[in-house]
């Protein structure tokens, strides 16, 4: 994962463009529950960059969690017109 983490950030500046540590989170799919720790990254130039585990996410307006679960999103569709 790490490996992966430094291309995306080396091709994203020759592009001229750089990854937000913010705004970026990553997720692992897996049936064990282990404890989210961040990943931390160093560059070639020596920068550092930690970006924060997460278990559940919405993407697209979908719920996707680290279990590839439906049960989560099933309660999220359920629940979204009662909110209206």
């Amino acid at each position: 994962m790490k490996k992966m983490t430094k291309n995306l950030i080396r091709e994203a500046k020759r592009m001229g463009l750089a990854i937000n540590q913010e705004k970026t989170k990553f997720m692992k799919m897996e049936t064990k529950q282990t404890p989210a720790k961040p990943l931390k990254v160093t560059t070639e130039e020596g920068t550092t960059y930690e970006f924060e585990e997460v278990n559940r996410f919405k993407y697209l307006g979908v719920v996707i969690t680290n279990k590839n679960e439906v049960n989560e999103e099933i309660e999220e569709r359920i629940a979204k017109p009662k909110r209206v």
